[in-house]
């Protein structure tokens, strides 16, 4: 997590000053966890949570200022460990009729140091965070993502041609 307040739950709290005899509860953190690697892992998941009622997170590097990537009594789907990267010369979005472009297919656990080093190694250019442990295909483009290279290549999301 990126914060200590998101494992706190309202008036319940256990921070590292607490008094040691001082009772400590679960917080709002997940009591389950699922260390995914591959689609069908998520897939999984999802249907477990789904079947007991159980609420989902998900959670790459954790970094979120708003707490989303955790709850209290929750599942986390932790996709750090989706590294896959592949790299495409012509790539053309499903169901799009545009020219082809070049491109970069990152999965969930991606973080930007990673794929900054990659796209390097390709002598090509990515609009990313200036917070290399970010994970590159999570809230940051999503939300926008603005870059110091936004005003000549627009925001992340606009370069963002599909997300499965």
């Amino acid at each position: 997590m990126q914060a200590s307040n998101w494992e706190a739950s309202g008036d319940q709290s256990c921070l590292i000053s607490s008094p040691r005899n001082s009772s400590c509860s679960q917080g709002s953190v997940p009591v389950y966890a699922v260390n995914v690697s591959t689609l069908s892992h998520v897939q999984s998941a999802v249907r477990f949570a789904s079947a007991k009622n159980i609420r989902l997170v998900i959670k790459n590097t954790g970094h979120d200022f708003f707490g989303k990537s955790t709850a209290a009594g929750s599942l986390s789907i932790w996709t750090h460990h989706m590294k896959n990267m592949s790299f495409h010369d012509d790539f053309v979005a499903k169901r799009c009729s545009v020219s082809p472009v070049s491109a970069v297919t990152v999965g969930a656990g991606v973080q930007w140091e990673e794929l900054y080093q990659a796209v390097f190694k390709q002598g090509k250019v990515i609009v990313g965070a200036g917070g290399v442990t970010v994970g590159a295909a999570g809230g940051y483009p999503q939300a926008a993502g603005h870059s110091p290279i936004s005003p000549a290549f627009g925001l992340a999301a606009d370069n963002v041609w599909s997300m499965k």
